[in-house]
């Protein structure tokens, strides 16, 4: 707050007032806002992208001019900024007075403009009909709300629809944009009414006609014919986890999605890591939920362990009046030991446990599974092989040997490494060995058995729209 030479027209003898001399700020803005005062006219401040007005009359000025003695103070905001007085402020400005009378206002310099047009809507020269038009449109994208604005200007709100159509437009599919986003990370109906300041009706009935209008179910364009999914590239997100020597490339989710879910189908993720599941769904629209130890992004990764605590325990999003259950859980955990230096050091963590805790706790994750995804839904796990001690260990064989639900193997596809170097010292002790070393990782995808299946009744077999 800069200080103010002002002294107040019914206490001539103070002079300044500067916010270092009150008690409080509280105190001082009172002390402002409680009189009338005689600024210096040189700390008037006039910012023309908020002035509701497409130009100042200089015929005003002028009259204006000839009566300086009986024209209201001009209104400021803390910041001296004007709000209402343009006209009074130029006349005084001509006149070359240095000081003039100002009424301050508790006023925000985001609500300058709507202060401003209230002001000039009430008294002096009216706003013209366009004026109106154009501060209209420029308030819709500020926020403010069709009845608020027809109130201020006192016409119907049928009115202020016509004239800012545009803006309304634009906002609202801003908003559909949001909404959808919020929707797809899964906020509850209620949640994305509060965050977006809308009406539940309202929120319920724009997702009904987007999740009825977005049919089109584009193919990705690194979609995989093959069983074989080699990529190259890391998308820019993911640059900054280059040096994870199994980072999964976001092209391996984008065809985990378009093979085995739909548009807006739940995935959940439990084991997120640097979040590529979470990036590729958002983008694919597929809701999605993710989960980690550690959360490399608090705001869109949930606190879970999964050792202690099992799956998590998944929000009651409902869809017809149903609750929906997960089309594919997403299993990608750091391979024991191999990453213990880049993970936690929670004792629950996967990546330092013995190599045979590590397999039964995946198993007891995949059979936990059964009955959390959704009739036709699948699990997909992604893990490489590893060494110990000389010994070869292939993780997938182990864990499925473990499993005891009934599952199926839908597809097993190779997925090499895109980022993990082989060392002069990995190589000679390769070749010393005679063995070879892996650069690659299975990805599994499973489902119930068929058998299984066809014992339920027929409303469980598929996962119907609800």
């Amino acid at each position: 707050m800069p200080k103010i030479p002002a002294m107040p027209i019914s206490e001539p003898t103070m002079e300044d007032i500067a916010f270092h001399e009150c008690v409080s700020e509280q105190l001082f803005r009172f002390e402002l806002l409680s009189k009338t005062w005689l600024v210096d006219i040189s700390w008037l401040k006039f910012d023309e992208t908020q002035y509701p007005r497409f130009k100042w009359s200089q015929e005003t000025v002028n009259m204006y001019r000839l009566t300086l003695d009986n024209l209201p103070p001009v209104q400021i905001n803390f910041d001296c900024y004007i709000l209402d007085g343009y006209h009074t402020y130029h006349a005084y400005n001509m006149e070359g007075k240095g000081k003039i009378p100002a009424q301050f206002l508790d006023v925000a310099s985001e609500d300058i403009l709507w202060m401003s047009a209230k002001l000039n809507s009430a008294h002096g020269l009216p706003l013209t009909t366009k004026e109106k038009q154009d501060l209209a449109s420029k308030f819709v994208e500020r926020g403010k709300q069709v009845k608020e604005i027809a109130e201020l200007f006192g016409v119907s709100e049928n009115t202020i629809r016509s004239w800012a159509r545009e803006a309304l437009d634009k906002v609202e599919d801003e908003e559909n944009a949001k909404l959808v986003e919020l929707y797809l990370r899964c906020y509850t109906e209620e949640d994305i009414a509060n965050e977006l300041k809308l009406d539940r009706t309202t929120v319920t009935k724009r997702i009904v006609k987007i999740l009825n209008f977005e049919k089109i179910h584009n193919n990705p364009v690194s979609r995989q014919i093959y069983n074989l999914w080699e990529f190259h590239d890391l998308s820019p997100e993911q640059e900054q986890y280059k040096d994870l020597p199994e980072i999964m490339p976001g092209q391996v989710a984008e065809n985990l999605l378009w093979y085995f879910t739909e548009l807006y189908d739940l995935v959940v993720d439990p084991m997120a890591g640097s979040g590529t599941m979470i990036d590729v769904c958002l983008t694919m629209n597929r809701r999605v939920l993710a989960y980690d130890l550690i959360p490399t992004r608090p705001s869109e990764i949930n606190r879970h362990d999964i050792v202690k605590d099992g799956l998590p325990k998944l929000p009651q999003l409902r869809k017809g009046g149903k609750v929906i259950k997960p089309k594919l859980l997403f299993l990608a955990p750091p391979y024991s030991k191999q990453r213990q230096e880049e993970c936690s050091r929670d004792e629950t963590n996967l990546a330092d446990m013995p190599l045979g805790l590590f397999h039964d706790i995946l198993a007891k994750i995949i059979d936990e599974a059964y009955d959390y995804i959704s009739p036709d839904g699948y699990v997909a796990l992604i893990i490489g092989q590893s060494r110990f001690e000389g010994v070869g260990v292939d993780h997938y064989t182990e864990i499925m040997r473990k499993l005891k639900k009934p599952w199926s193997i839908e597809e097993r596809i190779i997925v090499p490494y895109t980022t993990q170097q082989v060392s002069g010292l990995d190589a000679s002790q390769a070749e010393k060995g005679r063995f070879m070393l892996k650069r690659y990782r299975d990805l599994v995808v499973l489902e119930k058995s068929i058998d299984e299946l066809l014992a339920q009744p027929p409303k469980q077999v598929l996962n119907l729209p609800e």
